[in-house]
């Protein structure tokens, strides 16, 4: 079943991000990069994870062109893929990647002057 799902959440991936780039002419979306998606078990709905780099407004504009634009999408998308059901899309912004940059940056806020990373042939405790 692991291995349906997987193709499912691919195959949805594709068509959704192709659909947002040859089909939906909303500008708010543009920009916009389908990251992952995950189906419900049941097939019912699907989360669209997304990420957009802008300003908050343009964030929030994106959201809610999505928002506008997952009826149509969700359609085209049953039609394309042949689902005898299709799930139910919700557009969800990916915050795996400014969560990286935010702790990355804490990470080297914590010691400006120490390097990147130590070769482990000069690594403390260690003898040629």
């Amino acid at each position: 079943m692991a291995k349906r799902m997987s193709r499912v959440n691919s195959l949805l991936k594709k068509t959704v991000s192709d659909l947002l780039f040859k089909d939906v002419r909303d500008p708010r979306v543009a920009r916009v990069v389908v990251t992952e998606v995950k189906t419900a078990p049941d097939l019912a709905s699907a989360i669209v994870y997304y990420s957009l780099f802008g300003t908050p407004d343009q964030q929030a504009a994106a959201q809610a062109g999505l928002d506008s634009a997952a009826p149509f999408i969700q359609s085209k998308a049953g039609r394309l893929l042949q689902f005898h059901f299709t799930p139910r899309l919700k557009f969800v912004p990916d915050e795996s990647i400014p969560r990286a940059e935010r702790i990355e940056r804490l990470l080297k806020g914590l010691d400006p002057d120490a390097p990147a990373a130590v070769p482990p042939e000069s690594a403390p405790g260690t003898e040629a």
